[in-house]
């Protein structure tokens, strides 16, 4: 069983809401007002290609305010470079502006999907802002047959509590799409539809330094404490005592710690681990994709997950506040992989 997460769906609908929108269709490029706005507004779009959202906002508002604020495409590209910064507020406010200017069937649905995937990532567990998230997918569906759309929609209808709407949205897009690796987050929401509404581990490949293949199967019923460091940080390396002190204390409880290294060497890296004791399991991140995943970008970072794979507590920093609230967290959540594993457990 593969646990994925909603911090992997909200990927989808933020940072990756590109794989979210490439179902619905890009929009066609329709004449500009001058010459001056299409270089610019093309020139956007090219820094978005190279995802470079920050500049790309600039120059589309630069073609914008040239068009008179009537340039659709610039609205709906402010709108996509908005929501792959996370800026969720300034994209629906783009995709609502764009979806008052145009009639085009194509260039409606877009702004659509836009606006739902924001108001989604805006939404949280508000369930009055999750309903206008569901309006405006179901809207997208109006206009185009697109199976991505179904996913997000089922996705916000379990995260509502109406399963059994959000199962038959889920069941449409695995139709659609099967054999896919969202077909499979789809797969894990029908098997337990908390997947869509916590905060979970997203689907783990991890290779040890030891050379032991590492997936979600491998925790089951077991509380995950990932160790976010690297050799070069100060904080980190004070960590380590307690870290090993912790391992120590853990067998024979349902707990697993897990250093991920950003290291650019794996020699130092290796040679560091072995002389400090550093005896459980040990993954070199060399390409930080591990990292982006769990959106980790200070160092060193912990993050605690459940028995189930529910993320509990992410934290930054080291330091005795840090290490008592690490403790507390694993204290807890090992209580509850006690209890959930029935009478007996040790």
């Amino acid at each position: 069983m593969k646990i994925r997460t909603p911090l992997l769906l909200l990927c989808l609908f933020v940072a990756g809401s590109a794989s979210a929108s490439a179902a619905v269709p890009e929009p066609t490029p329709t004449p500009a007002s001058s010459p001056e706005v299409e270089t610019l507004r093309l020139a956007a779009d090219g820094l978005v290609q190279k995802r470079d959202f920050g500049e790309a906002i600039k120059q589309y508002k630069k073609a914008n305010k040239l068009a008179g604020g009537r340039c659709t495409l610039c609205l709906l590209g402010l709108g996509k470079s908005f929501s792959a910064l996370g800026a969720h507020r300034d994209a629906a406010e783009s995709a609502e502006a764009a979806l008052r200017l145009t009639e085009d069937p194509e260039l409606q649905a877009i702004g659509w999907n836009q606006l739902a995937l924001s108001r989604f990532s805006l939404a949280g567990t508000d369930a009055e802002k999750l309903r206008l998230a569901e309006s405006s997918f179901r809207r997208v569906l109006t206009l185009v047959p697109d199976a991505m759309t179904h996913f997000n929609l089922g996705v916000t209808l379990v995260r509502l509590g109406r399963d059994e709407e959000g199962f038959a949205e889920l069941r449409i897009f695995i139709e659609k799409a099967p054999d896919t690796a969202k077909s499979k987050i789809a797969e894990d929401i029908l098997e337990n539809p908390r997947r869509a509404r916590e905060s979970m581990l997203p689907s783990l490949e991890l290779v040890t330094l030891d050379g032991d293949y590492v997936t979600n199967e491998d925790f089951a019923g077991k509380v995950v404490l990932f160790d976010f460091w690297g050799t070069w940080c100060a904080p980190c390396r004070d960590s380590i005592p307690s870290l090993r002190a912790l391992v120590a204390r853990s067998k024979g409880l349902p707990l697993v710690v897990v250093s991920v290294a950003n290291d650019p060497d794996e020699a130092t890296l290796r040679k560091f681990i072995s002389e400090h004791g550093m005896t459980w399991p040990q993954v070199w991140d060399q390409k930080r994709s591990f990292v982006r995943e769990m959106g980790v970008d200070s160092y060193p970072t912990y993050i605690v997950a459940d028995h189930e794979g529910a993320i509990l507590f992410r934290y930054s920093g080291w330091g005795d506040t840090v290490e008592r609230a690490i403790q507390n967290e694993i204290r807890r959540a090992v209580a509850g992989a006690k209890r959930a594993s029935g009478p007996g457990a040790p």
